[in-house]
């Protein structure tokens, strides 16, 4: 974060305000006067005074226009000629006390030339201004280290802002190293950059790349062989040399580790199944170990066999498609055999199961694919059919099946002397069936009888009861004529036309007894 602060925010302010002083020495328009005296040339004169000529040339070099140019000479002209910048320009000359030039302003680019006669003059008989100060000697020391000094400060800034942007520029490396490492990788080295810090840089993209490999979630079987982890093991990275290929060996071989145990881990479905096999044809980088490429080989193909096992299976024709699929090529023998010998159980119990419950046990057995099944699982599975042929056999309640073992001549799964045994119980079943049916047609019978007597029994009984009634009241009737008028009606066991009788037998015993009186 400290270093961020430094190429974000302080050397961008230190550039600034340096920026800011220099740009408003350099690049504000201002005037700037020169001037430039030549050397006396000799001229020819008849008098013993020795003239000279000199040229005066005064030059803005500056980006603005220069005014209130003052030339002064201290000293007597002989003679002088003014050669102006532009026609137009009005200028004055002042003669009053020695030479005095005003001239009003001298645009940009300007120069001034002012060609004297002498005796001859030097800079110290000169005096040159304009409203910003003295105009200096083009060829005087000052004006040069003025320069130099400038041009000093000048490479200062441009150092600053070349600073400025090299860290900036390393920091855009730094970065891509996060989020753009391949790309970074595949650059050569900036010359901004120096070796020790491109070198740190490389191994921050290298080491994301592996990071990457390593945690990310978009990793699938079919473009193992892309992971940069894999490719560095297989000395497939053309822009990576030879050192950085040995030197993250180690790093690349536990990120691909790691990959491959977080891919077998989240198979955990039938339709990875096809996932497992493309991760088995993966084949071995260069560099990695191979006593961990072939462990992992059988963690592959043992998962592979775990997720088989996981399927669920409600047919047989299923399971026996199943126990007819050849084995993949990659997955280890002793793993897909454990598998069939499973499925081969499973084929086992489910056609029991499925034998037990059927009607036709036979047909249900001839269905068998016996050349899936080991001997012993044959073996049981004919024991199994048998013992339900003979349990079916021996339910002699139920008539058409004692009909079909005493019919039997032979059975495809009970021996002969079984067989034998079979049909004479059902033999002997049958004969007690007829005896014990003989049994009950007689008790049948005799219980018929019986009820019989009883009936009559009955009805002789409610007879005799009848008949003493009746007795008993004539009894009465002998002794006393007026006891019938006592019999209710609901106690009257005669007839109506025998009880009337009754009453005229009565009626006659009680005129008899009346003429005796």
């Amino acid at each position: 974060m400290g270093k961020n602060l430094m190429n974000f925010v302080v050397y961008p302010i230190i550039v600034l305000v340096v920026g800011y002083f220099i740009t408003s020495n350099f690049m504000t328009e201002k005037s700037n006067l020169v001037y430039t005296l030549s050397e006396n040339i000799p001229l020819t004169s008849n008098n013993d005074t020795q003239e000279t000529v000199q040229q005066l040339e005064v030059r803005n070099i500056g980006d603005a226009p220069a005014k209130g140019l003052k030339i002064q000479v201290n000293k007597h002209l002989s003679g002088y000629r003014v050669i102006p910048n532009s026609q137009e320009d009005k200028y004055k000359v002042y003669g009053d006390k020695g030479f005095e030039l005003a001239y009003p302003e001298l645009s940009v680019d300007g120069s001034l030339k002012l060609v004297i006669q002498s005796t001859g003059i030097t800079k110290a008989d000169l005096s040159v201004k304009y409203e910003k100060g003295n105009v200096k000697n083009a060829l005087s020391k000052d004006t040069s280290y003025t320069s130099l000094v400038s041009f000093g400060i000048l490479l200062i800034y441009i150092s600053l802002m070349l600073l400025a942007f090299r860290n900036i520029w390393l920091d855009k490396l730094g970065s891509d190293a996060t989020f753009k490492p391949t790309d970074l990788l595949k650059r050569k080295k900036p010359f901004y950059a120096k070796q020790e810090k491109w070198i740190k840089i490389r191994k921050e993209a290298i080491q994301r790349l592996i990071l990457k490999d390593r945690y990310s979630y978009s990793f699938s079987s079919s473009n193992m062989n892309d992971l940069f982890a894999y490719r560095l093991l297989d000395n497939k990275i053309d822009f990576l040399d030879e050192n950085e290929h040995r030197e993250y060996k180690s790093e690349a071989i536990n990120a691909l580790e790691e990959k491959i145990n977080d891919k077998i881990n989240r198979y955990f479905s039938q339709q990875d199944l096809n996932k497992l096999l493309e991760l088995m044809e993966t084949q071995k980088p260069e560099n990695f170990p191979n006593g961990e490429w072939d462990s992992y080989k059988k963690k592959i193909s043992k998962k592979y066999i775990l997720l088989k096992k996981e399927k669920n299976f409600y047919r047989l024709e299923d399971i026996v498609i199943e126990l007819q699929t050849d084995k993949p090529d990659l997955i280890f023998t002793e793993d897909w055999d454990g598998y069939i010998k499973m499925m081969r159980a499973k084929y086992f119990y489910m056609f029991v199961e499925k034998m037990t419950m059927s009607t036709e046990v036979v047909d249900f057995y001839n269905s068998c694919q016996f050349y899936l099944l080991e001997d012993t699982s044959r073996d049981r599975i004919k024991r199994v059919a048998t013992d339900l042929e003979v349990q079916r056999l021996t339910d002699f309640s139920d008539a058409n099946i004692l009909k079909e073992v005493i019919e039997l001549e032979s059975h495809p799964l009970i021996k002969e002397y079984t067989l034998k045994r079979i049909q004479q119980k059902a033999i002997h079943y049958r004969d007690a069936q007829k005896l014990n049916d003989e049994n009950q047609q007689k008790n049948e019978l005799l219980k018929q009888t019986e009820t019989e007597y009883v009936q009559k029994q009955q009805e002789l009984d409610s007879i005799m009861k009848v008949v003493k009634r009746q007795l008993e009241i004539i009894n009465e009737l002998l002794c006393d004529p007026k006891s019938i008028d006592r019999i209710e009606e609901y106690d009257n066991p005669f007839a109506k036309g025998n009880f009337e009788n009754l009453q005229k037998v009565a009626d006659m015993l009680s005129v008899q007894e009346s003429s005796q009186l």
